[in-house]
């Protein structure tokens, strides 16, 4: 008997194109082969473990940051605006100052012809405040100067809230 041959069939090789390749191809396993791909799968595994685990920790690292970002965010216009409210608070202050004027000045505010008034340093005028100097005679004694920098800050940060709207905007 020959061990590949059909009943009919004399030469092995014709039972298989007869069958059009229906045999079942035999797997070829070499030894140590299934210790090998277990190992490949398991370090698969563990590099996709290790993959999860890093994308939780960056997600945290990024959550952390924006939280940050946030917290300064908040912390600049806390700044900003107790800047602001302190230096209002200031300037109203200096403008309630009573200030004594030795001069002769032009009250603007009276009418045409200005009326002026009869200060001099004998006799100095002294129950006057500085909003009410600045406001009739257009003069800043310099007790009632504000040394302070409120229109430059103010400057900036009108500029620069019109560069991150724009930044918003066209980015």
């Amino acid at each position: 008997m020959k061990p590949d041959c059909e009943p009919n069939e004399m030469t092995p090789a014709l039972s298989d194109v007869e069958q059009g390749d229906q045999k079942k191809k035999k797997k070829i396993t070499f030894p140590g082969h299934d210790m090998r791909e277990q190992k490949r799968q398991e370090i698969a595994e563990r590099i996709k473990r290790q993959q999860e685990i890093d994308d939780c920790k960056y997600k945290c690292i990024t959550g952390i940051c924006l939280i940050c970002m946030i917290i300064l965010i908040i912390g600049c216009i806390i700044i900003i605006c107790k800047y602001y409210s302190d230096t209002l608070e200031h300037r109203e202050d200096i403008d309630n100052k009573i200030v004594i004027v030795s001069e002769k000045w032009i009250d603007y505010k009276t009418p045409v012809p200005h009326e002026q008034v009869n200060c001099t340093n004998s006799n100095p005028c002294k129950k006057w405040q500085c909003s009410y100097v600045i406001e009739h005679f257009y003069k800043t004694p310099d007790e009632c100067e504000y040394n302070d920098y409120l229109v430059p800050i103010a400057v900036t940060n009108i500029l620069m809230l019109v560069c991150c709207i724009c930044n918003l905007l066209f980015n």
